[in-house]
């Protein structure tokens, strides 16, 4: 059983749909997530997470370091990171260079969390071969940190070239934090070979069991393992039902997508009564969360716990209570 030895820190996920149905101009909706943030800020949380996609329907964050230089510009202590960013798609000398700004911008509160992504068709959109996504990530991983810790850089591999690359300014940090998500056994092996930790999704412990079984197999000690996840739907209420029943039609629409865009992990919903039988949102009394997560670290080392901020694209007037709940009455019991 592997216990959590690191700091416990608690962090939210926020992505920007603009769902049919419920649109609003979409420059209303950010910027309302951007003062939520600067919220969540002073009433205690430590990280905000930024997702990616392409090609959807419904305004998803296309831009996730342009809007993490905004969100650094507007705070003050909040940690500012992906989860995820689909590497592959990026110019990893541009992405250094770019992380770098926000990194030096926020006065060293930028982390990398990066992923290969799902979906072929966000590849065919950029040109990019799908089939090369493994490959590509692997090379980029080594070219963004030695950018972001040696003086120049030459690279010569199977996809990129590059030729006393210099990098000006470097990052606060020495390097940023690279999280690796994923969930398959190939995910698990970057993240020992390449990143800081785990970025952990649905089947938490086996997930960072796996992950430690990859650092065990190169020499690396599998106790240095960390992650960061636990929640993702799971938020919490003096009145657990009231605002579960809030809060479904819009997880029940961001399941639904995950699950039409071709993510296996979760099921296609068409009712509350389907979502309340798959488990996927459930709202705990604080007391109960308090509990789950003393748990969930007696089994791996959770480093950071997460759930999302705005799912689905729901107006974040209707995420105060639960958000402000976690931060007065579950934050402080790990502090």
């Amino acid at each position: 059983m592997a216990v959590a030895t690191s700091k416990l820190e608690f962090s939210m996920l926020c992505e920007f749909r603009n769902p049919p149905g419920w649109q609003r101009p979409f420059r209303e909706r950010y910027y309302d997530a951007i003062d939520h943030i600067v919220w969540a800020e002073e009433i205690g949380f430590d990280c905000i997470y930024f997702t990616e996609h392409h090609f959807a329907d419904d305004d998803y964050l296309t831009a996730p370091l342009m809007n993490a230089a905004i969100v650094a510009d507007r705070t003050k202590r909040i940690r500012i990171g992906t989860c995820v960013l689909l590497l592959p798609l990026y110019d990893p000398v541009r992405l250094a260079e770019e992380g770098a700004f926000i990194d030096q911008l926020s006065e060293g509160r930028f982390e990398l969390g990066f992923g290969t992504g799902y979906m072929a068709k966000e590849y065919a959109g950029f040109g990019v071969d799908w089939k090369t996504r493994g490959a590509r990530t692997d090379e980029m991983v080594e070219i963004i940190r030695r950018l972001w810790t040696e003086e120049s850089v030459t690279f010569h591999g199977r996809h990129f070239q590059i030729e006393n690359a210099r990098l000006r300014p470097k990052p606060v940090q020495s390097p940023p934090p690279i999280w690796v998500g994923g969930f398959v056994k190939a995910v698990h092996r970057r993240a020992a070979r390449f990143g800081d930790g785990l970025l952990i999704g649905i089947d938490v412990v086996n997930e960072f069991a796996s992950y430690q079984e990859e650092l065990k197999a190169l020499g690396k000690d599998p106790a240095t393992a960390k992650a960061s996840g636990g929640h993702q739907w799971t938020y919490v209420s003096d009145d657990p039902e009231r605002t579960w029943d809030i809060i479904a039609p819009y997880v029940m629409y961001h399941v639904d997508t995950y699950a039409r865009w071709g993510q296996e992990f979760y099921p296609r919903l068409s009712s509350k009564e389907e979502l309340r039988t798959s488990g996927l949102l459930r709202v705990l009394t604080p007391e109960a969360m308090i509990g789950e997560i003393s748990e969930l670290r007696s089994k791996i080392n959770l480093a950071r716990h997460q759930f999302f901020m705005n799912p689905g694209g729901i107006p974040l007037e209707l995420m105060r209570e639960p958000i402000e709940c976690f931060a007065k009455k579950v934050i402080p019991a790990f502090r």
